[in-house]
């Protein structure tokens, strides 16, 4: 005997059938994939020599409101960031300042390192434009007042020429120059350092 296919059963399948794609049915939502909002950081390009930005460390970042890309882009042309990345030093950190001395809104601190050693190029990112240079060696005169010799660097003011002379002092003793500057160029660097 065949069996035959009862309209209540037929109006019971619909009903199912219409249950099931209208939505009255509860699975469970989809978990949800966390998305990575931070932004790549391209890599800028001095000669050959690649500055890869995410490698930068940006000091006080909650305070750092500054433009990375711009103020890098703002250092590569300046002839003393030229010279030092070609002379391997490498950019390491950035951090925004504020001193009324140097500028009254605040300004982008651009660290070159090589060697234990530091040099700042200061950067108004506003204006577009780099403001100075400094070495960050401690500043020594010979006899009591400053104390011992440093143990790794130290800069002396030359005031005939008002340029700066950095020396070498990490096998213990006067290992020569290292660079002489003023605020607005580097006119000698040691090809040895």
């Amino acid at each position: 005997m065949a069996h035959q296919i009862t309209p209540c059963f037929l109006a019971s399948l619909i009903l199912i059938v219409l249950l099931v794609c209208s939505g009255c049915t509860s699975t469970p939502p989809p978990t949800e994939v966390p998305v990575n909002e931070t932004p790549t950081l391209p890599v800028l390009y001095h000669n050959n020599v690649a500055i890869d930005l995410a490698g930068i460390e940006i000091n006080d970042p909650e305070l750092f409101t500054a433009n990375l890309t711009s103020t890098i882009t703002t250092v590569l042309p300046d002839s003393r960031a030229g010279l030092l990345l070609d002379h391997g030093w490498s950019i390491t950190s950035v951090r925004q300042e504020f001193d009324e001395e140097v500028l009254e809104r605040p300004y982008v601190l651009v660290e070159f390192m090589k060697n234990g050693l530091s040099f700042y190029i200061m950067v108004d990112e506003e204006e577009g434009r780099v403001i100075g240079g400094y070495c960050g060696a401690e500043v020594w005169v010979a006899g009591p007042i400053s104390g011992p010799l440093p143990k790794d660097y130290s800069q002396a003011l030359d005031k005939s020429t008002r340029r700066m002379y950095v020396f070498d002092h990490r096998n213990g003793g006067w290992d020569g120059d290292v660079m002489i500057y003023d605020q607005n160029g580097i006119y000698y660097l040691n090809p040895d350092f």
